[in-house]
């Protein structure tokens, strides 16, 4: 960018700035971890308050902030990823164990898409006796590979399948490859009502501003008070990476120095301390006016109907229509926060209309069922069933 077009890029900045009343304020940079996306995760499997058009849109909303946090990357790169950039293996346990499940992201994608270009892949080992299997990326990624058959091998159909497998002739790891013909299909693909019919567009990718109204709905269902971004996964993941083992001696020894404060300070900054779930989304009829009456917002309303009058006037005045423009979204983002804020109503009576008129489907409450679940023994084979049983829920939720 020349200097001139830099300068008249700030000179328009600075202007809209006015024109729109915004606050001159950096947003404040609120960290997200994984503490905070687990009971997130579990808020958009089991809600009703949100409903998607397949079942398969929940898996992968979920996977998308698995993926996220644990990459600490951005939205496009995210929605740019397709199978071809995927290598699923066995891995040979040098203990002596049996081979563990390996998901790749292979080099042309970290390093041109995620920009990591010190590694050659990024690995994400299958970590058994998880607590919670909502935030497991094999749990998610193994549901739409197996829902779409998308392994080479025409008998590698299940989890119970893949575990059979052996690595076997002295080898350390077994590709299990996908089909050639699906290089091409996004692991986040847009999905769109076609002839009445929901349809998953493989080859085309989930539009960023679905993904952004998907994550606002669920953040307000969640009880945040302010939505979830995509960005969020840096600010949290970022500082994680800053406090690793990829720092310099000096640097662990600062941060060692402040062990004692670390959990306290993380547990104040951390997005889900301002989670509340009595925060109302949808308002009776006395929790309308009980808003209504508010005193800022009533002001603004005398201000929008003094404008539209005026309006009537002189209809033909730009200025005075970009003003009532204005005053209107102000009006409604007002009304908005008010609502929210949950200082004014209680949406008790609203969470009980949900309940009685939105009956979880049997799809929905198997998939939560095996989901919710945690490890009750030191059984391998019952580890396994664990999470072989979320699976299966998974695959025969996505076409519901």
């Amino acid at each position: 960018m020349s200097e001139e077009m830099g300068e008249a890029v700030c000179t328009g900045m600075r202007y809209l700035v006015d024109k729109r009343g915004l606050d001159r304020q950096p947003r404040v940079n609120v960290p997200v971890y994984i503490e905070d996306m687990i009971p997130f995760n579990e808020t958009i499997l089991q809600t009703r308050e949100k409903r998607f058009h397949l079942g398969f849109q929940r898996i992968i909303l979920c996977l998308y902030n698995t993926i996220g946090l644990f990459t600490i990357n951005r939205k496009q790169a995210m929605l740019d990823l397709q199978f071809k950039h995927l290598q699923i293996s066995l891995q040979q346990d040098p203990h002596g164990g049996p081979p563990k499940p390996m998901i790749e992201l292979e080099p042309q994608f970290v390093k041109s898409v995620l920009g990591m270009s010190k590694l050659n892949t990024f690995a994400l080992p299958e970590i058994v006796y998880g607590v919670s299997l909502v935030f497991s990326p094999h749990v998610l990624l193994f549901i739409i590979l197996f829902y779409v058959h998308a392994f080479e091998a025409p008998h590698l159909t299940s989890m119970e399948d893949l575990r059979r497998l052996l690595v076997e002739g002295g080898r350390q790891e077994m590709l299990l490859p996908l089909k050639k013909e699906m290089d091409n299909y996004y692991i986040f693909p847009k999905v769109e009502v076609i002839c009445g019919q929901p349809r998953i567009l493989w080859e085309t990718p989930m539009n960023g501003s679905t993904l952004d109204v998907q994550l606002r709905t669920s953040s307000e269902i969640h009880g945040f008070l302010n939505h979830f971004f995509s960005h969020q996964f840096r600010y949290g993941g970022g500082d994680l990476l800053d406090k690793s083992g990829f720092v310099s001696e000096a640097q662990r020894n600062v941060i060692m120095a402040h062990a004692t404060n670390e959990e306290f300070s993380k547990a104040v900054t951390w997005m889900s301390r301002w989670i509340d779930r009595r925060r109302p989304r949808y308002l009776s009829d006395a929790d309308w006016e009980s808003v209504e009456k508010d005193l800022e917002l009533q002001s603004a309303i005398r201000w929008q109907l003094d404008l539209e009058t005026q309006c009537v006037d002189r209809s033909q005045n730009p200025v005075l229509r970009a003003m009532l423009e204005d005053q209107k979204r102000h009006v409604h983002n007002l009304r908005r926060r008010l609502q929210l804020t949950g200082g004014a109503v209680s949406d008790e009576p609203a969470r009980e209309v949900l309940r009685k008129e939105f009956e979880m489907p049997s799809e929905q409450i198997l998939l939560v069922e095996t989901f919710f679940t945690w490890p009750t023994t030191d059984s391998l084979e019952d580890e396994w069933t664990r999470r072989n049983k979320a699976v299966a829920a998974g695959i025969q939720y996505c076409g519901f």
